[in-house]
């Protein structure tokens, strides 16, 4: 069983948040040392993470008794993993977010390079690997890993090693469907959660906008955009991406000796059994045509009333995420539909156009059933019921690796 990352504080362990952040920071650089390179992005490193905590308990079933003291947690780009920090009362963290506990151990550090951030290697895994084999000498705690599971944990490193970030994404988020409905669920409550937030100020203010307020709703707008197109690729994740990286895992298994083999045999035989979605699956062609028909051309008559009101902060054709959502959505349908998207004329005024979103956004939210449910603030009660509805905006570099293999 993959560790709830949201049990009580008290309730996490110092000793097991060690143990992983040392043994996962051997496999990370494993894998670069298979690559010959010294550093690689945080999206591949959140996505190495996100994998190996599944195929440890999923695959190799918690081998000799070690289970990951990582999570998973969708965001908006698809699974990251997400590792508890001792007595920290908010939430878990995405593994990346404890640099200084790695830099402080000589682990890896994050170098920023402007938008982009990447993980450095500040050791050599054989020092690593000797790390985990003994008691470390400074503190006197004992890791306790046997030379089976290292030799494990060097063959993931070696198969993450053989795949794209885009493909590793894919393995991450859609190697079943609870997986898939969750990043999906994520792509639409983000999306309502943000458009609940700028409803009321694109449409009357009680107060005059400042320049933060206006800065704050064109990032609410983006968002929204981000949303619209990942919930256009996930839908393809889950009827195509995750077949091509099973033909893939089939292809490259004969790079491995025999045992190997038979681990990537039992990953992809679950991987099929455990992601049958097909075009057809009711639930998963209603969320791609809501997205379709009501949430793209919602978001674009709001790019265009947040241009026409003349803030001065425009939202550019050429900005990346409106770029990317019309990239993908002005292609040709996956799935047939006797219905048309709907049509928000933006040549009435602004007022016109924001009562007919109003309408659309209803009808929407019918045809959704508990699809559009905005995430809670940190201060009201959650509509669900659960710690976890809280909306934690995990964003990983800008996406664009996760999304470069269609």
């Amino acid at each position: 069983m993959i560790i709830d990352i949201y049990k009580p504080p008290d309730k996490h362990d110092p000793a097991r948040f060690t143990k992983e952040m040392l043994f996962f920071s051997y496999i990370a650089h494993e894998v670069a040392e298979q690559e010959n390179v010294n550093e690689y992005s945080v999206t591949r490193f959140t996505k190495i993470a996100a994998n190996y905590v599944q195929d440890w308990v999923g695959v190799l079933g918690g081998l000799r008794n070690y289970l990951p003291y990582m999570g998973l947690k969708p965001n908006p780009y698809g699974m990251v993993a997400a590792i508890p920090k001792p007595m920290d009362k908010e939430r878990a963290r995405c593994i990346y977010e404890f640099k200084s506990f790695a830099k402080k151990n000589k682990l890896w550090d994050i170098r920023e390079d402007g938008y982009y951030k990447q993980v450095v290697m500040l050791s050599d895994p054989n020092n690593l690997r000797d790390r985990l084999l003994k008691t470390d000498e400074t503190t006197k705690f004992d890791l306790g890993f046997t030379e089976q599971q290292l030799e494990v944990a060097y063959f993931l490193s070696e198969l993450y090693s053989k795949f794209k970030t885009s493909e590793l994404n894919i393995l991450a988020s859609h190697r079943n469907k609870v997986n898939s409905k969750d990043c999906l669920r994520y792509a639409f409550r983000v999306w309502e959660t943000n458009y609940q937030e700028i409803i009321p100020n694109l449409a009357s203010p009680a107060m005059p906008l400042t320049s933060g307020d206006v800065r704050d709703m064109r990032d609410k707008i983006l968002k929204m955009t981000v949303s619209c197109e990942q919930i256009e690729l996930k839908t393809g994740y889950t009827f195509y991406g995750i077949q091509d990286v099973i033909g893939k895992l089939e292809n490259i298994s004969d790079q491995f000796v025999r045992y190997e083999r038979a681990t990537i045999k039992t990953m992809v035989a679950q991987i099929r059994k455990e992601s049958q979605f097909s075009i057809g699956s009711a639930s998963i062609d209603e969320q791609y045509l809501l997205n379709r028909e009501y949430l793209y051309p919602i978001t674009e008559a709001l790019i265009y009333v947040f241009n026409m009101n003349s803030y001065g902060n425009l939202i550019s054709e050429r900005q990346k995420q409106v770029k990317y959502m019309r990239e993908v959505l002005d292609r040709p349908t996956i799935i047939e539909s006797d219905d048309n998207p709907v049509e928000i004329r933006c040549s009435e005024e602004t007022i016109k156009i924001l009562q007919n979103v109003g309408c659309f956004h209803q009808e929407a939210d019918k045809r959704g059933g508990r699809l559009l449910i905005p995430f809670r603030k940190s201060d009201e009660k959650s509509p669900l019921g659960k710690r976890r509805d809280e909306f934690v905006d995990w964003v990983v570099t800008d996406g664009r690796e996760e999304r470069d293999a269609y």
